[in-house]
């Protein structure tokens, strides 16, 4: 604003002079020439005056990271539950078999390392129990000759080391259904007719607890 004051202040000095005493074809010219400047440059002020300031929004809000946590809604059978570098999915595989003249059947999960570093794996097989929709309850069939000669190993802490970025299945089998490890006992029974949904919930396999899986048959 000052910078426009004082060209036009010039200018109007320059005409005055200008008109008070006589000037020669060179001064004339010289004179003409210093004005068109002075045009231009106040021409350039008048725009830069007259654009609008920019918009000043209100800045851009800070995002917060997501924290982490477990479902609170049952998950489908297949869908991985992603927690503290470890997924944890329940196949959407059902098998079905006889044991030691006893009906059963068989479910299996992943679980994968999502780190680099190799990870240990802990969990209890009695931390998993399986219904169905209309509330009937499996039990772990445990006519196996392990499970007999040591019914308790079900309820003890198991541990798989896992390699980092890779995967191990935990799995029903009816003849290492008790030797501890990757196995779980099969499910106990034939699941009913009517029954359209299994509902498997998981707590103390490492850090699933209260993670529900549903799986449709």
């Amino acid at each position: 604003m000052k910078a426009y004051r004082f060209l036009l202040i010039a200018g109007v000095m320059m005409l005055i002079l200008a008109a008070c005493k006589p000037i020669n074809t060179s001064q004339e010219q010289q004179l003409r020439s210093t004005m068109a400047a002075m045009e231009n440059q106040l021409a350039t002020l008048s725009a830069g005056q007259a654009a609008p300031n920019p918009p000043v929004g209100n800045p851009a809000p800070v995002t917060e990271p997501t924290v982490e946590s477990l479902p609170t809604e049952p998950v489908p059978a297949g869908i991985p539950v992603v927690y503290d570098g470890w997924a944890l999915t329940l196949s959407q595989e059902v098998t079905t078999g006889e044991f030691n003249d006893e009906q059963n059947f068989s479910l299996s999960f992943t679980v994968r390392n999502l780190g680099e570093t190799t990870r240990v794996f802990r969990y209890v097989q009695s931390g998993m129990t399986v219904a169905d929709d209309l509330g009937n309850v499996y039990e772990f069939s445990m006519v196996n000759s392990d499970c007999k000669k040591s019914p308790d190993v079900i309820h003890l802490t198991q541990q798989l080391t896992i390699d980092g970025k890779e995967k191990t299945n935990i799995y029903c089998s009816d003849w290492s259904a008790c030797s501890g490890g990757k196995y779980l006992p099969p499910l106990k029974g034939v699941i009913s007719l009517q029954a359209t949904r299994l509902i498997v919930t998981i707590n103390d396999w490492g850090p699933f607890n209260g993670v529900v899986f549903h799986l449709d048959l």
